[in-house]
């Protein structure tokens, strides 16, 4: 079941389009992922669904029913809430004030009580600095105090827009695994993210935002599934590349016809680049990421990364790699 839906919602700043006919879903109890490029209509997007802005066109249902028009108070007293790009805390305020400030329409303050310790011991940090003024922390912690406050609210549905922007390293890994704690607690999360990798790591789904020439959004689902590839494959290799269409088939058709045994399995499309992985039955992935790598020459960048054993075991395998190159 869809807890959120966006239906060919269009939205625009001025005469300026920022998305046009964006549709996608994100299950219940998942964590969905956009990423994209700058400009690409990421953000846009969380304003959109967060009633900051009125589509022009489409819709955006919460739980089956439609949110447009709805202030974002309203919209967090449904249960959705966004940790916003930047993280926008109250930076007058205490850490302890900033997460009081998050139940604000709250009214179980037993409840609340118990949520504020579990959040401290989340973020043992915030604890420390509860009396400090939010200007005070570091980037990494303002990120913490940001979700700590989103999470005051008991949200069934938790927004967060590019919250490894600016941090360290040592923060960014933090910050991702809390959001996946957050989501096995139950908290539904969408996530928009320009670090792909890390984002692709920890999400059920994923979509990509891709900027065309008359700077429209739209979506396409990135699908990792291998099971096109024959079970008892001995070997694959990945190969990802930013190529057109047409080269990437038939430079991967044309080897797969001459080396006996081969199959090839594609996936992404013209604007995005095209991905394929090749399995082979009886014979060496690497002659053939070799053959293709100098058959494709400066048209394309990618780099094949082997996986070894049949597809069938290590279909997990391919798949991580496939995340982590994409």
């Amino acid at each position: 079941m869809a807890l959120l839906e966006l239906k060919n919602v269009v939205a625009s700043y001025g005469n300026i389009n920022a998305l046009k006919g964006i549709s996608l879903s994100v299950p219940e109890g998942k964590i969905v992922t956009l990423i994209g490029a700058n400009g690409a209509g990421k953000s846009t997007t969380m304003r959109t669904i967060m009633g900051l802005m009125k589509p022009k066109e489409g819709d955006v249902l919460f739980k089956g029913k439609s949110i447009v028009g709805m202030y974002p108070n309203e919209i967090v007293s449904h249960g959705m809430v966004l940790v916003p790009e930047g993280r926008q805390i109250l930076q007058n305020m205490t850490v302890l004030e900033n997460l009081q400030m998050g139940a604000y329409q709250r009214r179980d303050k037993a409840e609340m009580v118990k949520d504020l310790k579990h959040i401290f011991e989340r973020f043992p940090r915030l604890e420390e600095r509860q009396n400090q003024y939010g200007g005070t922390l570091s980037g990494g912690e303002q990120q913490m105090l940001a979700i700590g406050r989103a999470m005051m609210a008991r949200p069934e549905m938790l927004l967060l827009d590019e919250p490894s922007m600016g941090l360290a390293p040592l923060f960014i890994q933090e910050i991702f695994d809390v959001i996946e704690e957050i989501n096995k607690a139950g908290t539904t999360v969408f996530l928009v993210e320009q670090n792909a990798r890390k984002a692709l790591r920890i999400a059920d789904y994923a979509y990509q935002s891709l900027k065309s020439e008359l700077g429209t959004v739209k979506s396409a689902l990135l699908d990792y599934k291998v099971a096109e590839l024959p079970a008892d494959t001995d070997n694959a290799v990945l190969f990802e590349d930013g190529i057109d269409t047409n080269t990437a088939r038939n430079c991967v058709n044309g080897l797969v016809e001459k080396y006996s045994g081969f199959s090839a399995f594609f996936t992404g499309n013209d604007e995005a680049g095209y991905s394929f992985i090749i399995g082979s039955k009886n014979a060496d992935c690497n002659t053939v990421a070799t053959a293709l790598r100098n058959k494709l020459g400066a048209r394309g960048g990618g780099k094949p990364v082997m996986v070894q054993g049949s597809v069938k075991a290590v279909k997990s395998e391919i798949e991580e790699v496939l995340k982590e190159v994409l």
